[in-house]
Formats: structure tokens, C-alpha cells, sequence
């Protein structure tokens, strides 16, 4: 067992490369060169590279150097950290991968690094960096300090190329060490919680609780190949099952419509594991990012989508932070009749999502201690903070003694899936590619057969309506209308790929636009134990959305999430992870702009990428929230706060981005105002992307009408086309677009049922 867990975590650092396109930003008339290219025309001799990864493990973990009293303890730490080194070489090696050519390059770094990355490190006299330079191994040739001294220099040079190499390569091996939960577990001195049922308890759990599937759908490999309704023809085919979908399928499944809802992830059995934040139901695995590696993507793909991974905000869309974007939509005509979206109705609407999800307040007596350092913090400097909803179950209530989520999933597909007269169809593990358009009106989708995920609790449902389509295999199905809600990437990258097809639904943008909530973390050190992962982890927020454009959040995180948060060498970093029970942690969430220069475009691997920069305007509120999070954390007691970012924000001359410099007072706090964002010298995290594929008229460059229908090119409505996702808002909503998301596919649900938007 234990020998599994390191290859497959040695496995999650080649992923970080191989999942993802990264690209390496060079100088004018550089372009952009991918970390694939390698560069070298000769690649080193595999043992040098083999020395290379050496000295970038012991530069991140340099064990020899862990001050371990205990030498049992030391021993077996030296022992786990050999093991993973190991495993995660033959990782690397086995075979040689985009990780093997980015270690290739440091190892005969002149001969296969970009020229202006090798001109910019010539002109540093250090001894370590000539000597890298050099010396037949490059970096393989050096010491530990060597190491650090080259690393430092790299961060330095984002221009050039340097800081993504440094940073890809940090992250990768930083996430396998620190990812190996006993390992962690020793270091942190934590106890880490297996997110599945225990063997003994999972049989029972899957037999009492998988849902009923009443199979109405089969697949003709002959033509087409389909697959078809065994009933007759489909009302609605639906394409992605987060709050949107979800919402629409459950409603007109219950107004008598014949429905089938699609689904690029796997379907979990709800309660039989914690889905929250679980790689394996995040998009590209939870590694995707920005093609400058600057910002972390994290989106759901699972059924139940990202009601099933993420934190369980619930914002009513009455807040004052979000009526005041949906009323100038409305005001704008984004929505129209503007009858629809009145307060009233709006509320009613939301009123029927709150007795389906059945959100619960947080009482002040479960803020837990992390939260109560938010809490006393915003209060120190003279800010209200609030509790949260939650669309989860209260602590300890929930029917699993593993999830407490309330998510799509369980309360709105369950029932209707087993309705034995009219059931609705959720198929998991396909992946749509694009709508099929024939004589002005779509006519279905065509989607790729994905290889399921099977878990190593087997809780997930497997070809749930025995189909038998082999992986691969692209299939066609047909409906009268189809509605895409497969988020801000999903739907994106369909409508793109409909467009390649079909000239006459290449509309000028389409994907343009996206905002992103991009969060900036920060880590507080305490004198006394704060146990952040005890009781509620999420309780208390801050809205500054309306004034000043960001929220601060209450965050917690296992320990290979917070290694990555530390700024400094390998032993700053373990220096933080021991202190892991004296720390908390708070997130700085940004209201950005829309600008349409920010875009999902479809990579050369076939899948949806973000491209997005900060606005100028975006930056200046960016750096008033992270001066505010870390006045915050200070006036809570901290001791230290840690940003990730290696910036010079202190103006130094002798910045090293290898050495933490954790902020200690207020005037060192307003340093945190020169912070550039500079991608992969800071660390930026997105989860709420909304508005790549904008609802609105012709003149307002929209994608969807105002009634959800796709515009042509031709500026006419594809009259059973539809759009009901976050991609479609106009802007970002000005929270957690969860509850909106709910309420805003119920209306359009009535709306469909009620014949409002029959041609």
C-alpha cells in the first residue's frame, strides 16, 4: 500500500506538466516556447539529469538538514523521503515526460535553455550560477546552496523565461513531498482524514445509498454511432450537471419533459468519500492553470459539478453585493422580459432553491478557531465580518460520517432518476464535443466516451446504463432542444468547437470576457495552537465587494497547499509546515472587471485554457485587499505573516527570492501595496469563472440573447440553442456565484415549462 501511494503521488508532479500546456514567456521575438519543445537538440545523458533531480529534491526538501531530535522519528522521515524520491524519478524517467525535459534543460542549461534566458544568467557573476553554467551536469553538478543560489536567480528573470521553469519545477516537487500524507502527517504533526468510508463501512454505505437507475437510453454502434431514447425522441438534452444543470434537468423532468443530462466526470456516490477539493473530480486533475502558470484553475467536473468540490458558500442573490450587478443587468436589458427578475421574483425563485438545497446559518458558536481569527482581525481594523450560509449539512448531522455537502447531485437528480415512468437520464464520463446544427436549429450534440474514473473505494457509477461505448468512441444524440451548462471552460470550449464547424454560429465573442474571483492566499503564525482543521472550517467572511471590490474568507488547507504558500528555501518551508498547528489562514477574493481580452481559447491538446492578466484598475484593489487580509491576520495575533509571493516588495538590494521574509508589522504590511502580481513570482488561485460567453442583445457583443438562445453570425436567435451557466452573466455577479447560478436555471426552467419562450 505504501509503495501505491508514492508512485501514484510521484505521478501527481509528471501530471502537473503533462495534464497542462504551459508555456514559457520569452522576449520580444522569442514567442512562446512550450517546456515540450525542450529546446535541446541532444538531451544529457539520462544519469546527469538523474543527478539534477537530486539536487531539486534536496533543494526542496533537504532532509538532511531537518532539525529532528527524535532519531526514530528522523530515521523514518529519511526513509519515506528516499522512497518518494525514487518513486518519483522513475516517474519522471518512465517515460521521459515534459518534467524529464525541463530537468534535461538545467542540466546542460547553454545548450537547451532559451538563448535570452542564458544570456540574462551570464551576466550574473555568481560563483554557483557560472558554475552551472559551465559545468559538464549543470545543476546536477552543484550542492544544496548551489541549488538555492540558481533557483534564485531564475525567480528573478520572469521575462526571460527563468521564474516559470523555477516554478513549475518548485510546485511539482513541493506537491509530491509534502503531498505524501504520512510524510506530511510526521512533519505537521497531524492527523490527515482518509476522504473515502473505510472498507469495512463502504459496502454497506454503497448498497444503502447508490442511486436507482431506471435504464431508458441504449447505444447503436452501426448508426451513427447514437445513442437514443427508448421512449422516443429527447426534449432536452443537457450538457454539464453543476447548480445550473442540475436545476434544469430536476425541473423539467418534473414538468413531464424527456430528459437526458450529460456529464464530462465521474458520478460519485454521494457520502461514501469527502468530494470536496478531490483532484480527481477537478478539471485537468486540479493542476490546470493560465498558460503562464500565473493562476491556478480550480473547476469541478464530477456530476453534481462544482457543488460537489467546492466549500458550500451559499450568497442569496438578494445580498446587497449581488442585486446590485443582477439590477444593472436587468437595467441594461442582459435579461429580458425584465418581468422575470424583479426583486419579487427573484426571491421567489431563490426561495424555491432554498427548500430543495436547504442551506443552514452558521451560529457564531461553531466559528472554530481559525475562522475566529478572521473574525477578531476584520474587527481590529474596523471591519464588520459576517457568517456564511452553508449548503451543507449542520456539524455533525450529516447522514455520512465522511460529507456533509448538500450538493446537486443528492438533492436534485437522486428522486427524478428514479422515477420509473419518466426518468431522468444522467450519463457520466462523456465528453461533449460539439452541437450539431442543421438547417438553423440544433439537432443534438456529438461527445468522446471518456475513460471512467475508478476510485479505490469503487464508488462511482460505471456505466450506469450498460451502453458499452468504447473509450474513444465519438456518439451522436439527438434532441429537440439543447441547453449547455457545462460552466465558464465547458461551454466555452463546445461553442468553439461548434463554431469550427459551423461557420454560421462563429460569433466575435465567444469565450471573450471571463472574470475569474482570482484569490490571494495568506498564512498567519501564531504563539498558541490554532488546529485549523478542527470543527467548521468554513464560517466567516468579509464583504468589501460593493466599496472596494474584494471579500476576505476565512481558508484552511492540508500541508502540501501551504508548502506551496510559503515563500523561501526548502527549509523555510519546513520550518512553516511544523508550525502547521500554530497557523490560520485567510483568502483575499477579487470582484474583477470584464475584459475582453481575457479568453478561453481551446489549447492544442483539445481542451478549454485561460488566458486572463489583471486589469491596471483590478491591481489597485487587488493590493487594498492584501494589505487589509495581512493588517488583518496581525491584528488577530500573528506573529508572522506569509504571502506567496518572492517579489521585492520591500524594494531590497539584496532581495533573494530564496529567503522567506515573513511581514511582522503594519508598516511592513503596506509593502504589500507595490505588489505587481507578477506571474510565478506570485501565487494566484481562481475558482468562480464567469462571463466568457456573455447573455445580452447583437449591439452589446453578446453570445446568448437576452432569452438564452445563441446567436448566429447572422444576428438571429438558434431558437432551441440554449445557454444557463456562470459563463453566461454579464459580469461577475459579485460573490459566490453558487446560489445565483441555482436560481437564475430555476427561472429559465419555469420559463421553458410555461411556453415563454416557444419561437
Amino acid at each position: 500500500m505504501r509503495i501505491h501511494r508514492l508512485v501514484a503521488v510521484a505521478s501527481l508532479a509528471r501530471a502537473v506538466f503533462c495534464a497542462t500546456s504551459h508555456q514559457i514567456p520569452l522576449p520580444a521575438g522569442g514567442g512562446l516556447v512550450t517546456p515540450t519543445a525542450a529546446f535541446c537538440p541532444v538531451s544529457p545523458d539520462a544519469a546527469q539529469v538523474h543527478e539534477t533531480h537530486n539536487v531539486i529534491f534536496d533543494t526542496w526538501f533537504p532532509v538532511q538538514l531537518f532539525p529532528i531530535p527524535d532519531p526514530i522519528r528522523w530515521k523514518e522521515i529519511t526513509q519515506m523521503a528516499q522512497g518518494i524520491n525514487d518513486s518519483m524519478w522513475y516517474s519522471i524517467s518512465s517515460p521521459p515526460g515534459v518534467l524529464y525535459s525541463l530537468l534535461a534543460n538545467l542540466t546542460n542549461p547553454v545548450g537547451c535553455l532559451p538563448s535570452p534566458l542564458v544570456t540574462a544568467l551570464k551576466a550574473i557573476s555568481d560563483p554557483a550560477v557560472i558554475t552551472f553554467l559551465t559545468t559538464p551536469g549543470g545543476l546536477g553538478a552543484l550542492d544544496y546552496l548551489g541549488g538555492i543560489t540558481v533557483f534564485s536567480a531564475l525567480l528573478k528573470l520572469p521575462k526571460e523565461g527563468g521564474a516559470i521553469i523555477a516554478q513549475l519545477l518548485r510546485e511539482a516537487y513541493l506537491t509530491t513531498t509534502y503531498g505524501y500524507a504520512p510524510l506530511a502527517d510526521l512533519i505537521a504533526t497531524i492527523d490527515i482524514p482518509d476522504p473515502f468510508l473505510s472498507d469495512q463501512d463502504m459496502p454497506g454505505w454503497l448498497a444503502a445509498n447508490t442511486p436507482t437507475i431506471v435504464n431508458k437510453l441504449k447505444y447503436d454502434p452501426l448508426i451513427g454511432p447514437q445513442v437514443t431514447h427508448v421512449d422516443g425522441p429527447i426534449d432536452y438534452l443537457i450538457v454539464g450537471s453543476g447548480p445550473a444543470g442540475s436545476t434544469l434537468a430536476s425541473q423539467l423532468q418534473a414538468g413531464g419533459k424527456r430528459v437526458v443530462l450529460l456529464e464530462r466526470g465521474p458520478f460519485v456516490v454521494w457520502g461514501s468519500m469527502t468530494t470536496m477539493s478531490y483532484s480527481k473530480l477537478m478539471f485537468k486533475d486540479d493542476v490546470a492553470t493560465t498558460p503562464d502558470n500565473g493562476i491556478l484553475i480550480r473547476s469541478g467536473q464530477t456530476v453534481g459539478g462544482g457543488t460537489s468540490v467546492n466549500i458550500d458558500l451559499a450568497f442569496s442573490p438578494s445580498m446587497d453585493a449581488i442585486r446590485a450587478h443582477i439590477d444593472k443587468w436587468i437595467a441594461d436589458g442582459r435579461f429580458a422580459p425584465s418581468s422575470y427578475y424583479t426583486h419579487d421574483a427573484i426571491d421567489a425563485a431563490y426561495s424555491r432553491i432554498e427548500n430543495i438545497i436547504r442551506p443552514y446559518q452558521v451560529q457564531f458558536s461553531e466559528v472554530n478557531p481559525d475562522n475566529l481569527k478572521l473574525w477578531d482581525g476584520a474587527l481590529s481594523i474596523g471591519i464588520q465580518p459576517s457568517l456564511y450560509a452553508l449548503n451543507r449539512y449542520p456539524l455533525g448531522t450529516s447522514p455520512s460520517p465522511v460529507d456533509s455537502k448538500k450538493d446537486a447531485a443528492v438533492r436534485m437528480l437522486y428522486e427524478p432518476l428514479r422515477n420509473k415512468t419518466n426518468p431522468l437520464s444522467v450519463v457520466p464520463d462523456v465528453l461533449v464535443d460539439e452541437v450539431i446544427y442543421e438547417n438553423g436549429v440544433a439537432t443534438g450534440v456529438r461527445f468522446t466516451q471518456q475513460a471512467p474514473w475508478k476510485s479505490a473505494g469503487n464508488n462511482t457509477l460505471i456505466d450506469p446504463y450498460k451502453l458499452g461505448i468504447p473509450v474513444g468512441t465519438q456518439v451522436s444524440v439527438f434532441a429537440k432542444n439543447v441547453i449547455l451548462s457545462a460552466g465558464t471552460l465547458g461551454t466555452s470550449r463546445v461553442l468553439l468547437n461548434t463554431a469550427n464547424s459551423y461557420p454560421e454560429l462563429r460569433t466575435p465573442n465567444i469565450g471573450h470576457g471571463a472574470v475569474i474571483h482570482p484569490s490571494f492566499p495568506l498564512i498567519g503564525r501564531f504563539a498558541t495552537p490554532v488546529d485549523m482543521l478542527k470543527g467548521l472550517d468554513s464560517a466567516v467572511y468579509v464583504d468589501q465587494g460593493l466599496q472596494k471590490h474584494f471579500f476576505l474568507e476565512a481558508m484552511t488547507g492540508l500541508p502540501a497547499y501551504g508548502a506551496i504558500l510559503i515563500s523561501g528555501n526548502g527549509m523555510d518551508i519546513y520550518n512553516g509546515i511544523t508550525g502547521y498547528d500554530y497557523s490560520a489562514g485567510f483568502g483575499v477574493a477579487l470582484i474583477d472587471e470584464s475584459s475582453l481580452d481575457n479568453q478561453v481559447v481551446v489549447g492544442s491538446d483539445g481542451e478549454a485554457q485561460l488566458k486572463y492578466e489583471l486589469t491596471e484598475s483590478d491591481k489597485v484593489f487587488f493590493r487594498n485587499g492584501v494589505v487589509a487580509a495581512v493588517n488583518a491576520m496581525l491584528g488577530s495575533g500573528a506573529k508572522e505573516v506569509y504571502i506567496p509571493t518572492v517579489e521585492n516588495i520591500f524594494d531590497s538590494s539584496t532581495w533573494n527570492p530564496m529567503v522567506a521574509t515573513p511581514i511582522t508589522n503594519s508598516k511592513q504590511a503596506a509593502n504589500a501595496s507595490n505588489l505587481q502580481f507578477i506571474p510565478n513570482q506570485t501565487i494566484l488561485t481562481a475558482a468562480h469563472l464567469q462571463a466568457a460567453n456573455r447573455i445580452g442583445t447583437v449591439a452589446q457583443g453578446a453570445v446568448f440573447s437576452p432569452r438564452h438562445r445563441l446567436w448566429t453570425a447572422k444576428g438571429t436567435e438558434v431558437k432551441n440553442l440554449y445557454g444557463m451557466d456562470s459563463s453566461i452573466f454579464p459580469s461577475s455577479v459579485g460573490a459566490n456565484p453558487m446560489q445565483s447560478l441555482y436560481t437564475f436555471a430555476y427561472i429559465l426552467a419555469q420559463r421553458l415549462l410555461s411556453g415563454d419562450l416557444k419561437s
